[in-house]
């Protein structure tokens, strides 16, 4: 099973709502607009969790040591969410492609016929899947995200690119 949700800020959307997004440039939006917690996980291997700092401050200690571990990385959602599926729609059997995030780090994807193996360059974990699987999960994500959009930000769905970016590309397959 694959997960790709994002963690709602409100104060993120109402921010970013004021700087005029229908107008901002494409690349703007994709890149620093709508930045939330976002997890990315196949078969319970979380790819964006971050490795914890084993460097405990007495502090830590005092509060019982207890660890609790982040599956999400802040990204921005328009960008982190087409940019994986324009990966897994263009990727060649037998091709390997890197994504960098602009939360830092990146992915690599290395297909096999139908299988895609996504292995983390932020925490060093990998894990398979079919990109049917995959690009399905990821076009739930994009749903997701342009009904927040539309939802909240008045005016979004004028943008150029608002059809660019949610265009059901499992249609396509």
């Amino acid at each position: 099973m694959t997960i790709v949700e994002f963690l709602l800020d409100e104060a993120v959307i109402a921010k970013d709502g004021q700087h005029s997004p229908n107008t901002a440039s494409a690349a703007a939006l994709e890149e620093t607009y709508f930045v939330m917690p976002v997890r990315f996980s196949i078969k319970r291997v979380e790819l964006l969790e971050q490795p914890l700092n084993h460097s405990k401050t007495f502090s830590d200690h005092s509060l019982g040591g207890s660890e609790q571990r982040n599956p999400y990385l802040s990204l921005p959602l328009i960008g982190f969410g087409t940019h994986t599926v324009e990966f897994l729609s263009d990727i060649e059997a037998g091709e390997d492609r890197k994504m960098y995030l602009a939360g830092g780090g990146y992915l690599v994807f290395k297909r096999q016929k139908d299988m895609i193996t996504v292995g983390s360059g932020i925490n060093g974990r990998s894990c398979s899947e079919s990109r049917s699987e995959l690009l399905d999960a990821f076009s739930t994500f994009l749903g997701e995200v342009k009904r927040l959009l539309l939802s909240r930000v008045r005016g979004i769905d004028t943008h150029p690119s608002w059809l660019t970016w949610f265009n059901d590309r499992r249609q396509a397959e």
